[in-house]
């Protein structure tokens, strides 16, 4: 794998592991590829390779502290 895939990889397990933490895996998936409102309707997917980790993991930080929209 590319130095670049690998860390898109590594940044996917990074948030899937947070949002376990919050939801379970089916809601995990479901947060992925929905929209966002912490992310200004983005899809967190199309965040996380356009932008990379730190957004999503901050939306989840807001969905612990005050609950899924």
């Amino acid at each position: 794998m590319s130095a670049p895939m690998v860390k898109r990889v590594l940044d996917l397990h990074d948030v899937f592991s947070r949002a376990l933490q919050i939801y379970e895996p089916d809601v995990v998936v479901d947060w992925l590829v929905g929209n966002d409102r912490y992310l200004d309707g983005r899809r967190p997917i199309d965040v996380l390779v356009y932008d990379g980790a730190a957004p999503l993991i901050a939306a989840l930080e807001g969905h612990a502290s005050l609950g899924y929209p």
